[in-house]
């Protein structure tokens, strides 16, 4: 007698489809970068200030004016607009024990517009 095998419902992660055309920025030790569709959603924006809410776990990207005191660049300045990668040893370090991130992997973490 054949025993049957249950069936086991798994979701397949949003991680393992491409996210092209969706916003994200990239974190891996110890860099943040934008993606292309981040830069493209907000199209007049140059400068960036990185918003932690701690208690939710969430972050936050708020456009800024470039002489905002924790201003950050996060395109080139190039004529052909493409994002930047800053390097930020402590930011990176911040976050990824927030988030409880290993040092050996890449993040990416998807965003969406309010």
């Amino acid at each position: 007698m054949e025993l049957m095998k249950k069936s086991i419902r798994e979701i397949v992660r949003k991680e393992y489809f491409s996210g092209v055309g969706e916003p994200m920025i990239t974190f891996r030790k110890p860099t943040v970068r934008p993606s292309a569709s981040c830069l493209n959603s907000l199209p007049l924006v140059n400068y960036v200030q990185f918003a932690v809410y701690r208690v939710e776990k969430k972050l936050a990207i708020e456009p800024c004016d470039p002489e905002e005191r924790d201003a950050v660049r996060w395109s080139s300045q190039s004529l052909e607009r493409k994002p930047k990668i800053m390097t930020c040893r402590e930011f990176y370090r911040r976050v990824s024990e927030l988030m409880q991130w290993s040092d050996d992997c890449r993040y990416k973490v998807y965003g969406k517009l309010p």
